[in-house]
């Protein structure tokens, strides 16, 4: 029982120490409508982006676009997670 709790405990150390992701984007607005582009980097580039636009609103798109009703400053963050399970959140104003 020991080996088996010793082989579980280094595979999970090593996925925690091991990861390899990073969430990024830009954006351009025009009007209430921003652009986002998101470049974010994994190891397998197989993974979701879930975008919170601070309006109660999200996407699932790689790039979205997306239309406020006001203008003002939104605190906008996108959090990508891979295969492997690396998640790594990055948050921005847009304007």
């Amino acid at each position: 029982m020991k080996n088996i709790t010793l082989i579980l405990l280094l595979f999970v150390g090593y996925n925690s120490f091991s990861q390899t992701c990073g969430a990024f984007f830009s954006h351009s607005s025009s009007g209430l409508t921003v652009n986002f582009n998101d470049s974010s980097f994994a190891s397998t580039q197989n993974y979701t982006s879930d975008w919170d636009f601070d309006d109660s609103t999200r996407s699932f798109q790689r790039n979205p676009s997306h239309t406020y009703s006001t203008s003002g400053s939104y605190y906008v963050c996108l959090t990508i997670q891979d295969s492997v399970f690396c998640s790594n959140t990055y948050c921005d104003t847009a304007r």
